[in-house]
C-alpha cells in the first residue's frame, strides 16, 4: 500500500499532520465500494526512535481525532508519534449517522425510526464492526511505515485493543487498558450491579463523615426514593422549547453518568438531595443539557448498534440483564436500553462470522490495566479475568480515579515508563495509590 499523504493540520487546536486512508469497505472483495478513513500524527516530541502509539476511542463511536488533545497533555511525554484514526462508521470516517429524531420520540417509536434509517444508508452495515475497524488500523501501521506500535484503549477502546492483538499482535509491543473489561465478562449485563455497588461504596463514603451527611443526607435511600418518585408519578423538562419526559430510566442513566467521574460526585450527591427533597429540576436539566445529547448521537450512530447488537463482549440477553438490574437504581434504565436494542438490532443484517470478540486474545504481550477505584462500569473484577489469556497482564489500582485514569496525577509518567520497559515498580504503584478520591464537602 502507497503511503498517504499528510498535511500539516489542526486537530482541535493540535498540530498534526492529516491525512486519508482508502480501504475496502468489505475487504473480502477488495474491487469493491471503497470509503475514506481519516486519521492525524501528532509527531513525537524530542527524541524518537520509540514505537508510535495508537489511541484508539471510546464510545463505541467516539472519535480519536476529537482526543487529539487530551492525547497530546497525557502521552506527549512518551516521545512517541501519536496516531489517531477516526473508526469507520463515525466522525471523518464514513460515518454511518442517521439523520436526527424528533426531540419528543416515543419509544413506541423507534422500531420505524430504526428501519427507515437503516433503509436510508448505501453503506453495507455488516462491515462496521471492531474487527473490520482494527483491520483498518493495521493497515493505516503498514501504511505509514511502522513495524510495531504501542495500543492505549479506554472504555471500549480497551475492547477494541484487545481484538487488534487478536487479529495483528505481532506488531504490537505494550498495551495500556484504561476502565476496560475482559472480553468474556458480559459487560453490559454486569453494569447495573456494578453501578449500584458504585452508588453504596460513595453513600458509605459520606455516611462515614458527619460534615457530609449533613450537606446531603444518606446517599442510598435518597436515590431509591428519587427512582420510586419518578417511577409513580414521571416529570418533564424543558429544553429548546420542547417538553421531555423525565422518569425513572433517565433519573438513573443521569445518575449514573454522574458517578463515572470524581470531579462530579459532589454535584451527584447535591443534586440527588434536592430530588429527594422534592426538588427534580435541577437533576432533570442535567439530563436535558448533557445526558440527552449524548443519548441521541448513540441513537443515531449505526456503527454503534452495528457493534453492540451483534459482537459478543456487548451481549446483553434480556433475560439475564433484568434479573442482575433487579433492586438496583438502575432496573428501569436496563429495561429502556433493552427497549432500543429491540428497536435496532433486528433491522441490521447478520454479520458474516468473525472472530469471537466474546473471548480474550491469547497472547504474551505487556499489558498495563488501569482501574479506577470510583469506576462504576467496569471494576476490578470485570478485568482480573483477563490474566488467564493474557498472562503478563498487570493491574494498577488507582483508588481516586474514575471511569478512565491514565490522566491523573503521576499515571502519565508510570505509563510511559512502561510502555518503554513493559513492566511498572513498586514506586509506580506507591504513586498510583496516592491518587485518592476527592474531597465531598470541600470544593
Amino acid at each position: 500500500m502507497a503511503r498517504p499523504a499528510t498535511k500539516a493540520c489542526k486537530v482541535v487546536g493540535v498540530a498534526a499532520l492529516c491525512g486519508k486512508l482508502s480501504v475496502a469497505e468489505n475487504r473480502a472483495r477488495p474491487s469493491g465500494r471503497r470509503i475514506s478513513l481519516s486519521f492525524a500524527v501528532i509527531p513525537a516530541r524530542g527524541a524518537k526512535g520509540r514505537e508510535p502509539l495508537f489511541y484508539l476511542a471510546g464510545g463505541p463511536g467516539g472519535s480519536a481525532l476529537a482526543s487529539a488533545r487530551f492525547a497530546v497533555e497525557v502521552f506527549g511525554g512518551a516521545k512517541r508519534d501519536i496516531v489517531l484514526l477516526d473508526q469507520r462508521g463515525v466522525g471523518r470516517s464514513a460515518p454511518l449517522v442517521c439523520p436526527s429524531p424528533a426531540p419528543e420520540i416515543e419509544t413506541s417509536e423507534l422500531p420505524a425510526f430504526a428501519r427507515r434509517c437503516v433503509a436510508g444508508v448505501r453503506a453495507d452495515t455488516r462491515m462496521y464492526g471492531t474487527d473490520a475497524a482494527m483491520d483498518d488500523v493495521d493497515a493505516l501501521r503498514a501504511a505509514l511505515g511502522y513495524e510495531r506500535v504501542v495500543v492505549y484503549g479506554g472504555s471500549y477502546g480497551a475492547t477494541a485493543a484487545l481484538v487488534y492483538v487478536a487479529r495483528h499482535g505481532a506488531h504490537v509491543t505494550r498495551v495500556v487498558l484504561d476502565g476496560g473489561t475482559s472480553p468474556d465478562i458480559p459487560f453490559f449485563e454486569r453494569a447495573p450491579l456494578a453501578g449500584q455497588a458504585a452508588i453504596d461504596r460513595l453513600a458509605a463514603r459520606c455516611d462515614a463523615d458527619p460534615g457530609c451527611v449533613r450537606a446531603f443526607g444518606h446517599l442510598t435511600p435518597q436515590v431509591t426514593a428519587v427512582i420510586e418518585q419518578l417511577r409513580a408519578d414521571p416529570a418533564t423538562v424543558a429544553t429548546n422549547g420542547v417538553r421531555i419526559p423525565f422518569g425513572a430510566a433517565e433519573a438513573g442513566l443521569t445518575i449514573q453518568s454522574l458517578s463515572r467521574d470524581p470531579a462530579t460526585l459532589r454535584a451527584l450527591l447535591a443534586l440527588v438531595h434536592q430530588a429527594a427533597s422534592g426538588d427534580t429540576a435541577p437533576l432533570a436539566k442535567v439530563y436535558a443539557d448533557a445526558i440527552r445529547p449524548a443519548v441521541i448521537s448513540n441513537i443515531r450512530k449505526l456503527m454503534y448498534w452495528r457493534i453492540t447488537c451483534f459482537e459478543g463482549w456487548a451481549r446483553q440477553r434480556p433475560q439475564q440483564a433484568t434479573a442482575a438490574a433487579r433492586s438496583t437504581y438502575l432496573e428501569d434504565e436496563v429495561a429502556a436500553e433493552l427497549q432500543f436494542r429491540s428497536a435496532f438490532c433486528p433491522g441490521l443484517r447478520q454479520p458474516r462470522p468473525e472472530p469471537d470478540t466474546a473471548a480474550p486474545p491469547r497472547s504474551s504481550v505487556p499489558v498495563l490495566a488501569l482501574v479506577g477505584g470510583l469506576d462504576p462500569q467496569d471494576p476490578r473484577e470485570n478485568i482480573a479475568p483477563l490474566s488467564r489469556a493474557m498472562p503478563r497482564t498487570t493491574i494498577l489500582d488507582v483508588p481516586g480515579g474514575g471511569h478512565g485514569s491514565v490522566q491523573y496525577g503521576c499515571l502519565p509518567q508510570v505509563v510511559a515508563r512502561f510502555l518503554d520497559a513493559g513492566r511498572i515498580t513498586s514506586a509506580d504503584r506507591a504513586c498510583a495509590n496516592r491518587i485518592e478520591p476527592p474531597s465531598l464537602v470541600r470544593p
